[in-house]
């Protein structure tokens, strides 16, 4: 654990998330998200958590807090993900029998 909290204070970018995603659009996806100390005592903070309340379905919770902490504050702030699906994307090597694994593994394998 030392090690993942010295590499999130090392980060450049002010929030960072574990992981991101592009369903509905670009955002850290809000299972893990450190922020830093500029963030948490910004005023933008204090606003956006005031405002939260309970919503009955899963995709207006993603929509309404995911997506909407990371275009909230990707204004303002850096934002990161450790492991970016970018970076994962195109550290892959393939062809196209390739591919049709990786989608597989992707859909299959791997936790969400």
């Amino acid at each position: 654990m030392k090690n993942i909290i010295a590499r999130l204070e090392n980060n450049n970018a002010d929030i960072i998330g574990m992981t991101d995603s592009l369903h509905f659009s670009l955002h850290l996806q809000s299972y893990f998200l450190y922020c830093k100390k500029a963030v948490i005592n910004s005023q933008e903070f204090i606003q956006f958590f005031s405002k939260v309340e309970v919503l009955e379905f899963k995709m207006a919770i993603i929509r309404k807090y995911e997506v909407g902490f990371s275009q909230s504050f990707g204004h303002r702030f850096k934002l990161s993900a450790v492991y970016s699906l970018e970076n994962i994307l195109n550290q892959i090597h393939y062809d196209d029998k390739e591919l049709d694994r990786c989608d597989y593994l992707l859909m299959e394998a791997l936790p969400y």
